[in-house]
This record gives structure tokens, C-alpha cells and sequence, in this order.
């Protein structure tokens, strides 16, 4: 369905309304607005750039170190300037993001005898030696008095290709922030816009504090590492201080609201110095920037740890629900008093579990809170707890509450220190373990300040005694708060409880007249029958077991979203019984796969039979339970070996393997197994975080704050297919969990309650609404889904099926908006339905799923240019079980349009492309010769950066498309058209005799001053060869960039050989001849004579 004009006209106005918008906020947030729009074809006058690779604004940065650093010399401010400035490429981008950021908050060192290049001398500077410390870029105490602004139409070069910023928001010349603003679904600014600029430009990253993605009324922040799942809403004005249930209207996502919250000049600052962290995840580095509620949070700690006297050293309890980021709350309270707060402080961790202990100090470890090894800052005892606070310098100190016991009961706790600048961070101190220990620690550390974290509320029983050693509550986010915040996901329940057959007739009988005397109605029958139920014997039965097995391994397996999962019992030994029942009736399931894949007639049932198996054969499991004591005879009495087990958790690390990130694929040829399925009793059920978790197999009866962590476990936050996390009860613990609930979602009595697990109906709901959605869109675009269906069962052949899904495909890629709302939609309803699944409603809902799966695949091949034979298997695939076919013979389907793959330009012959253009599904043919020159485009600017206009006459064709401002049939001539233009390029470099890194500079230099004579040209190109020569001769060495001496050499050959140009240039231009040559052998030879192109 194509656009009018008057809805053109309206997306360009609501666009440019947003971006005012933008503006307007940033205005009244005091920062200085400038428009660099004039340098899309003109001078670098704006910026002050000298050329448009940069991202610093040169001037604005100078004038900052001077005005920052008075009385430093000028060669000390050069040297911290080069280094802000220079290339930063070999740290990767993240490495170089740190190193920026470790500059901004504690100063760039100036090193002696260190030159403005980066490069040593021989000989010591004495006046470099005098101005050796720090030089500030930032002045974290006055905001004010740092230089912010607000630029718009900020055009930036990069190896690949040029693109337009709408805004960059600067601090002192350096662009910290970046906000994507446009009138478009979050996800798809994020997909396109940021990812296309993080790859075209990653030199603008490196500098980067956080990320805005907003649309006007929904926006998000993130960090530069930050996966789409871990963008974040700003919603949130207030820290709440009760348990109070967050109403919508509350929440404000608007533009305005994320600028004024994240991007004022005091707050900006303050999130950059105090609310920002580095950590080493799994081999990765990822920048942590703290979430909203986090940053409430702690800002209330910090103000009353401010006033830690006032309080009496009870800072309060700090109720954060599981999944929200506790742990490093902590940091940044630690990290924020450090920086902020003089006095020397101590932070003391205190739990209650060796586990937990291990926990929070490899989070601090890996965000480089704490450097100290874990047997250095752990106390042993209360001896060396207090020689740690009283005579050693620790800023973190962990140990254990059992480490404030006495030696008899009742004795008085003598006072470890009397030091009034030590924190106490108490983790989860309202348990059993505080209440017995907890005055003890008062006892010995009389003067600290005492704060308690806590992932569950405070229930009635232990509510007075914790709030008496704490204080009130200092900031509560709960489990509905998280859940409206996207922070977490929301868990879903599915009553799996087995039915008991008894064998015994006469218990029968006995259990009908014990109802009937006691006048029971059905809901008090129920309740008793789940009491005896959860009676140790019924629940260890051994045919309960294996009833409860068989229904585990047909879950797994039947799952839409196949995330990992966690297998809960009663106690050890049924742990190893039920693992050791799964793990037979997989080697089943698996033994009786292979025996149906030999008979499978069917080529693509064959196919699927087999990656069921393979994804079995590598699946893993483990028992995970504590140390056995020898005398310990229950294992030995039910026949159980445990020796293997507990072999595997000593020699390996189970807790690395099931947090990895394999639970749907492992890596090609790895020779490993995924380790899916986790079997517990008590270990990993709480302060145990796993993302990829989805699944919990509940086997044990629990209640109040154990029930809740256990199954929260599921609803970490993980990609983009993970919506919900899954509880499967085989215990009938549903009464439990709505008291737990009822608790947890709002504990304040004249609180609404707000219960936020659902029952599995709830999700099929939203798949209705979702179908509904998408079916609405296709009608948009004169697609009749029904209709299809019944086309697609009465096709005989895969061409007329392989047909009518071009054509639904072809009409919905009319324009790049179509496009991506159907494919954004389809994703909804994929996710949606592989959440429901298994469940006996799915089969109404399959056909219209995988039919709307298999357009949005070849959406997909096409925009990514991907041969379409591709896309016709995955086609097939998704289709082959989910519509009836008679009689079909499958025949290899012929080719219905060009397959082009990464295609060369001098081989396609340009009338039979345009002819089969005219044949039909010109969209999807149109979609995927602009997804292959877009390609194309991007090596050929690599090599030469001048084509980047090539890339706006690109976008132009595209642009006017999605406009409609030109009639929509001239779009695939147009980019035929353009295809022969990019040939005639490609031809160029032979044609003027030069290479392709000779053609690069000769259009450098030719693109400065005047146009030349044909005897100019070739002098131009004669010096271009002799330049090239003269590069090769220097020998210059791998790494060169990296070596002031040698750069300079370089830079001293450009210019002498380059002076040999025809005479018609002015000084002026031919100085930034000088430079972009330059800037472009820094960027494309590596000293070995071979292009980085």
C-alpha cells in the first residue's frame, strides 16, 4: 500500500517536531546549540575540523584542557591533547572506550619525557618534569563551569562510508552523548540507526558515555556494549521509600523526561563519574551504566550516609527484587562514597553463605571494585576481621555473619572497632542466620553504618527485628516495578502436579468417608490432597518419579524458546534419582529418534528428525548439590553412586558451563557439550544468576522467601526471544506462591496487590492480540491471510507455493516502513508463540504462525542479499508441518528471480536483470539489489573513501522510494541504473592507469581547488605514482601509526613529493591535500606494501 504525499508530508514534520523537541530539552538544560548543516559540501567551519573523520571538536577540547588546567605548560597540554585525539583502533573499541573514560574521571598522567606525539625521548624535559600530574578534562565538582554542547547535522567520514547525525551532544569537545532520535519503532532505531553508525564510524564510540534511543513518547538508554535487552527506560522521577505498587500514569518515557533525567549537566556528570563500570563478562568487557531505579536508590543511600550520624548508623533497608542489578547497586554505592565522600572508608560485605560471599566479590572483582584476591579481602574470623579494620588499609572487606559468633551463648561480642567511617552492607538481613548474629555485629562495630540489602520484602514475622538493627526502608523497587521496567521478565506457571493412583482400595474408602464426615466442599478436598501429597514418601515415590521424569524430558524437548533449565527436588538423593531417571529416558528418546529418522521417507522430516537428535546428543547435564558427609548412608541404601558426580564438582567449573551462552546451539565443531539442564536440591536456587535460564522444573515443596527466589531465577533478562521465564509445578504449589506473591508484589496493606505471575492463558491472550496486529498490517497491504492459506494447501507444486509467498512478501515491501513493522510484528508473534509452547491450543495457531515466519524469512534473505535458494530451504522447513499438502511431489522449485549472492558487477548483464524485474515480485527483486549494492558500496568506499557520495545518490534513489515523490515503477530502473554507474566506477582505476590506492589519493587531491586541464590530470597522476614509489621505499614497518618517528616521516614524504603538483593549487589547499593524504595512509597501509582496504 503505498504512501500519499500528505502522509509523507506529515512523517517529515512529525520528524523534524521530535527532533525540536530533542532541542527544546537540551536548551533548557543550559547547553549551547550549534548547526553544522553547511558542512555536508562546505568548509569544516562549524566544527573546526580539519577534515571530516574527526569526531573531537579540536578547539572546544584545547580551550577546555587550558581553562581546566591553569598553569600548566603548553607542551604537557599538547601531549594530553594528542592523546584524547590519536588513534585508539588497536584497543578495540570497547578497550578504547575504557581508556577514554579511565581519562575523564581521574585525568590524563602526563608522562616524562614523553612528547606530544606519544613517543619517549632519550633525553628528560624539565619542564615536562615540572608539569608532571594529572591534567583534568572534566571538572566533576563545578558542572557549570564544563563547556556543553548541543550539536545538530554532524557529518562524519569513516572508512566505509559518511553518515549525518541529527544530534551529538559534546562535553568540553569530546561527543559523549548520542541520541537517536526518529519516528520509528525503539527496536528498529536500534537495529538500523545505531548499529549502521557503530559500524561506519567506530571511532565515535570510543568517546561515547551513553546511548539515548527515543521516538517522542517511549525512549531508552544504554551503553555502547549494551545489547537491545539491556536498553533501559528512565521512567522514574522519585525513589520510593514503601512498598507501594507503581501505577502506569506514574511512568514517564517521553523524550523530555530521559534528556532531564539522564543528559543535565550535574546528573550526566555523576552517572560518567560515579554510576559507570567496566566488567569483564565471560571473556568480554561490558560497560555498565546504572539503571534507573539504581541510581534512585543509591543517590537515597548516599544522602543518608551523609548524614550517617543523624541516623544513628541506620541507613535503612534497601529492597531491590532479584534480577535487578543488587549486586551492583552495591558497587556503585561503593565506588559513588569513594569518589565523592572524604573520610577513608571501609566497606564491610557481610552474608551469610560461603556462596553468596563468592558472588558478590566476583562481581566487584570482575567490575574492578576490589583488586585484592578473594583470600586477602575475605575475613577468616572476627581476629582478622579486626585486624583488617584496625590495622590494615582495605576499602572492601568480606566475610561471613557466623563469623560474629561467640564462644558461648549469650556472651557479650567484644568490639572489633570503633571507627565511625566503616559501612556495613548487610545481603539479605532479614534471615534467620541475621536475627541470631546480627546485635553481635552491632556489638563490635559500634560506630559504623549499617545498610540491609535484600532482593525479598520484609514479611510480618521478621519485619520489627530487621527494621530495629537497619532502619526503615530506604528505597524498595519490587517485583511489579521490574516487570512494568522491562528490567525483568514476567514468570508464567503451569500446574504439572501428578495424579497419585493408590493402590490401596481400602485408603480409598477411608480418605471418601473422612470428606464425607467432615462435611469437606471441593477447594478444602483439594488442599488435603495436596498436603498428603507433599508428604516425603509420595513425593519420593519411585513411579511419581518416573512419571515426573518422562514429563520433563517431553517438556524440554517440546519448548518453543529452548532456554536452559533448572531441575528443583527434595533433597539429594532424588536429586541423583531424578537425574539418573531424565538422563535413561533421553538415551530412549534419543535411541528412538534415530530408529524414526531411518524410516522417515521424507527428506525434510529427515532433516528436522535429525537436529532433534543432534541437539540431544549435546546436551548436558549435572547434579549440583553440596558436600556429602561419610556418614552419609542414604545414597548407599537406595543404590546410588555418587561418586561421579561429586567428581565433576570438584574437577569442573558447572557454574561457568551452565551460565554460558550455549543453550541453543554450541559452536561449530567445538567437540563440547552444552550443559542444559541443571539438577538441584539447595545449591544455585538463590543468589545464583543465569540469563539463559527459562525453565524451572519445581519438584520440592517450598514457601515465603525461598519459594520466590527459587523461581526467580527464570526471569533474568537474556535477547530478544526470551519474554517470559517458565515455573512447571509438580508439587501444587500455586497456594504458596500467591501468599509468597502477594508479599512481594506489595507488602504496604492499603497497597494494591499486584500479582505478576500469570497462568500460561494470559499468554495466549497477547498471541491473539499479536496475530491480530500483524493480520490488520497485511490487510494494510491487500493480504488476505486466510486466503493465503487455502492458495498454499491447494498448490500442487513448491513453485506455486514458493509464488504466492513471494507475492504476500512482495507486496509488503513496498517501502522500508512496511518492512520493518510486518517484521517487527512477525518477531512479536514468533516469540510469543514458541513461549506457549508445548500446549495443546498451539495447533490452531501454527499454520498462521509459520506462514507469517516464512514471509518475514524471505523479507529477510532479500534485505540481506542472501542467495533466495537460501531462503526457499528455510522455507520449506517452516511450512512442511504446518499446511496440509496432497499430493505434492517435491521437485526442486526453479529460480523465480536473479540469485545474486556477493555478486560481481562486470558479470551481470543488466537487460536480463531489468527484464526479470519486469516478470513480477519487483520488490523483493528491487529489496535485494539494493541490500547487494549496499554491500558493494561499502568495500568500494573502504577503498576509496571518496566514493561516499556514491552512497548518498544511494540513499537518495531509496529515499525518494519510501517517499513516494517519484512513481514507484521507476525505483528498479533506477537502481539498475545505478548498478551500471558503480561498474563504470569499479572500471575507473584501469582506465586511468593507476591502482586502487593510487586512484584513492588522486581523487583526493584532485577534489581540492580547480578543474584541471587533461595535461594537469596526468601530472597529478604522475605525482601520485611517484608518492606511492616513494611509500614502498621508506620501508616504514608494521605498526607505523603507532610510532611518532616514523609517522612523521611519512608525513614529511607526502608533502616534498606532493609539492611536485601543477602550481595551480593555493597554500591552503594544498595543505589539506597534505592532510587527507596523510589521513588516509594512516587509515589503509600497514608498512608491509599491502592496503588495510
Amino acid at each position: 500500500m503505498q504512501q500519499s504525499s500528505s502522509q509523507t508530508f506529515d512523517y517529515e514534520h512529525f520528524q523534524q517536531q521530535l527532533i525540536q523537541r530533542a532541542v527544546d530539552q537540551f536548551l533548557a538544560l543550559d547547553y549551547s546549540l550549534a548547526d553544522a548543516a553547511s558542512e555536508y559540501r562546505g568548509p569544516l567551519s562549524v566544527t573546526q575540523r580539519q577534515y571530516d573523520s574527526e569526531v573531537v571538536l579540536p578547539e572546544r577540547l584545547w580551550s577546555a584542557l587550558c581553562t581546566l588546567n591553569p598553569g600548566k605548560s603548553e607542551q604537557v597540554l599538547k601531549q594530553a591533547f594528542a592523546e584524547l585525539t590519536r588513534d585508539l583502533s588497536l584497543l578495540g573499541d570497547i578497550g578504547a572506550n575504557y581508556q577514554i573514560h579511565q581519562w575523564l574521571k581521574d585525568g590524563y598522567t602526563v608522562t616524562t619525557g614523553q612528547s606530544n606525539g606519544g613517543w619517549k625521548s632519550n633525553q628528560p624535559d624539565p619542564q615536562v618534569e615540572d608539569d608532571a600530574g594529572s591534567i583534568r578534562i572534566i571538572n566533576w565538582d563545578e558542572p557549570e563551569k564544563n563547556d556543553f554542547l548541543l550539536l545538530k547535522n554532524f557529518y562524519v567520514s569513516g572508512e566505509i562510508g559518511r553518515v549525518r547525525l541529527d544530534l551529538v551532544g559534546f562535553v568540553n569537545g569530546l561527543p559523549l552523548l548520542m541520541p537517536f532520535c526518529r519516528v520509528a519503532r525503539l527496536y528498529d532505531l536500534y537495529t538500523q540507526d545505531l548499529s549502521e553508525c557503530k559500524r561506519i564510524i567506530p571511532r565515535l564510540f570510543w568517546y561515547n558515555a551513553c546511548i539515548i534511543l527515543s521516538n517522542g513518547h517511549t525512549s531508552k538508554v544504554g551503553s555502547v556494549t549494551a545489547n537491545w535487552e539491556f536498553f533501559f527506560a528512565w521512567n522514574r522521577r522519585y525513589n520510593k521509600s514503601e512498598d507501594t505498587v507503581t501505577q502506569d500514569q506514574e511512568l514517564d518515557e517521553s523524550i523530555e523526561h530521559m534528556l532531564e533525567g539522564v543528559f543535565a549537566q550535574k546528573r550526566l556528570l555523576d552517572i560518567v563519574e560515579n554510576y559507570t563500570l567496566f566488567s569483564t563478562e565471560r571473556g568480554k568487557t561490558v560497560k555498565i551504566i546504572a539503571r534507573n531505579h539504581q541510581y534512585l536508590g543509591v543517590e537515597a543511600v548516599f544522602e543518608r550516609l551523609k548524614r550517617h550520624q543523624e541516623f544513628k548508623g541506620k541507613l535503612g533497608v534497601f529492597w531491590h527484587t532479584q534480577g535487578s542489578g543488587k549486586s551492583y547497586s552495591m558497587a556503585f554505592l561503593e565506588q559513588k562514597v569513594q569518589r565523592r565522600l572524604p573520610g577513608g572508608w571501609t566497606f564491610v560485605i557481610v552474608t551469610d553463605r560461603e556462596d553468596l560471599d563468592t558472588q558478590i566479590y566476583e562481581t566487584f572483582q570482575r567490575a574492578g571494585v576490589v583488586e585484592e584476591k578473594k583470600n586477602q579481602a575475605h575475613a577468616s574470623d572476627s581476629q582478622h576481621l579486626q585486624r583488617m579494620l584496625q590495622y590494615e588499609n582495605h576499602k572492601i572487606v568480606f566475610t561471613l555473619i557466623q563469623k560474629f559468633r561467640t564462644e558461648k551463648p549469650g556472651q557479650t561480642y567484644g568490639q572489633l572497632s570503633a571507627r565511625q567511617n566503616i559501612v556495613v552492607f548487610a545481603d539479605e538481613a532479614h534471615r534467620t542466620q541475621y536475627a541470631t548474629f546480627a546485635q553481635n555485629m552491632l556489638d563490635g562495630l559500634p560506630n559504623a553504618s549499617f545498610i540491609g540489602f535484600t532482593g525479598t520484602p520484609l514479611i510480618q514475622q521478621e519485619e520489627q527485628a530487621t527494621r530495629a538493627k537497619f532502619g526503615e526502608y530506604v528505597s524498595v523497587y519490587n517485583f511489579s516495578d521490574a516487570i512494568k521496567d522491562r528490567i525483568t521478565v514476567p514468570l508464567f506457571y503451569e500446574n504439572h502436579t501428578p495424579e497419585m493412583v493408590l493402590s490401596n482400595p481400602d485408603f480409598a474408602e477411608a480418605m471418601k468417608r473422612l470428606v464425607i464426615d467432615r462435611q469437606l466442599n471441593d477447594e478444602q478436598e483439594s488442599k488435603l490432597s495436596t498436603q498428603l501429597l507433599r508428604e516425603y514418601g509420595l513425593l519420593t515415590q519411585d513411579d511419581r518419579l518416573e512419571w515426573v521424569a518422562e514429563d520433563i524430558v517431553s517438556h524440554f524437548m517440546q519448548r518453543g524458546y529452548m532456554g536452559k533449565a533448572m531441575v528443583v527436588s527434595i533433597d539429594k538423593p532424588t536429586t541423583v534419582r531424578m537425574y539418573e531417571k531424565v538422563q535413561r529416558i533421553w538415551q530412549r528418546e534419543i535411541a528412538s529418534l534415530e530408529e524414526l529418522h531411518q524410516r522417515e521417507p521424507d527428506l525434510l522430516k529427515r532433516d528436522a528428525i535429525a537436529k532433534r537428535i543432534i541437539y540431544m546428543r549435546d546436551t548436558d547435564m549435572a547434579v549440583i548439590i553440596s558436600d556429602i558427609t561419610p556418614d552419609d548412608k542414604r545414597f548407599d541404601e537406595l543404590g546410588l553412586d555418587i561418586a561421579p558426580h561429586m567428581r565433576r564438582l570438584r574437577n569442573e567449573n558447572l557454574e561457568e558451563a551452565f551460565k554460558r551462552e550455549d543453550n541453543q546451539r554450541l559452536l561449530p565443531n567445538s567437540g563440547k557439550k552444552a550443559l542444559r539442564i541443571a539438577f538441584v536440591c539447595g545449591m544455585w536456587i538463590t543468589g545464583f544468576d543465569v540469563p539463559c535460564l527459562s525453565t524451572i522444573y519445581l519438584d520440592r515443596p517450598m514457601e515465603g522467601h525461598t519459594l520466590m527466589q527459587t523461581i526467580a531465577r527464570a526471569n533474568r533478562v537474556y535477547d530478544q526471544e526470551k519474554i517470559t521465564g517458565l515455573i512447571i509445578d509438580y508439587v501444587g504449589s500455586f497456594d504458596q506462591l500467591l501468599k509468597a506473591l502477594t508479599i512481594y508484589a506489595a507488602s504496604d496493606v492499603n497497597a494494591p496487590k499486584d500479582i505478576q505471575v500469570g497462568d500460561k492463558s494470559e499468554l495466549i491472550k497477547q498471541l491473539d492480540s499479536a496475530l491480530s496486529r500483524t493480520e490488520i498490517l497485511c490487510q494494510q497491504h491487500s493480504i488476505d491471510i486466510p486466503l493465503t492459506l487455502q492458495r498454499l494447501d491447494k498448490a500442487r507444486t513448491l513453485d506455486e507455493r514458493r509464488a504466492i509467498i513471494m507475492d504476500t512478501a512482495d507486496s509488503l515491501l513496498v517501502s522500508e516502513e512496511s518492512k520493518w513493522s510486518y517484521l517487527s510484528d512477525a518477531s512479536e508473534v514468533s516469540n510469543l508463540y514458541k513461549a506457549i509452547l508445548p500446549d495443546k491450543q498451539a495447533g490452531q495457531y501454527r499454520p498462521r504462525v509459520y506462514l507469517l515466519q516464512t514471509v518475514a524469512e524471505e523479507i529477510a534473505a532479500a534485505s540481506n542479499g542472501t542467495d533466495i535458494q537460501d531462503a526457499l530451504v528455510q522455507a520449506r522447513d517452516l511450512l512442511a508441518d504446518s499446511i496440509r499438502l496432497t499430493g505434492v511431489v517435491y521437485e526442486a522449485a526453479t529460480p523465480t528471480y536473479l540469485p545474486l549472492g556477493h555478486f560481481d558487477l562486470s558479470k551481470i548483464d543488466y537487460d536480463a536483470l531489468a527484464k526479470t524485474m519486469r516478470e513480477g515480485h519487483c520488490n523483493l527483486k528491487s529489496e535485494q539489489l539494493r541490500s547487494q549494492l549496499v554491500q558493494k558500496l561499502e568495500q568500494m568506499v573502504k577503498q576509496n573513501p571518496t566514493r561516499v557520495d556514491y552512497q548518498e545518490k544511494l540513499g537518495q534513489i531509496v529515499h525518494r522510494n519510501n517517499d513516494n515523490s517519484a512513481p514507484n515503477a521507476l525505483y528498479p530502473q533506477e537502481l539498475i541504473d545505478f548498478a551500471r554507474t558503480m561498474h563504470e566506477e569499479e572500471l575507473r582505476a584501469r582506465r586511468e592507469g593507476l591502482s586502487e590506492e593510487g586512484l584513492a589519493i588522486f581523487d583526493l587531491i584532485i577534489r581540492q581547488g580547480p578543474e584541471l586541464s587533461v595535461e594537469d590530470k596526468e601530472k597529478v597522476k604522475a605525482t601520485t605514482r611517484a608518492l606511492l614509489a616513494a611509500l614502498d621505499r621508506e620501508n616504514i614497518g608494521i605498526d607505523w601509526q603507532k610510532k611518532q618517528e616514523t609517522s612523521g616521516n611519512v608525513q614529511d614524504t607526502i608533502q616534498r613529493v606532493l609539492n611536485d603538483l601543477p602550481k595551480i593549487y593555493e597554500k591552503s589547499i594544498y595543505d589539506q591535500q597534505c592532510l587527507e593524504v596523510f589521513h588516509y595512509t594512516l587509515t589503509h597501509f600497514d608498512g608491509t606494501g599491502k592496503s588495510l582496504a
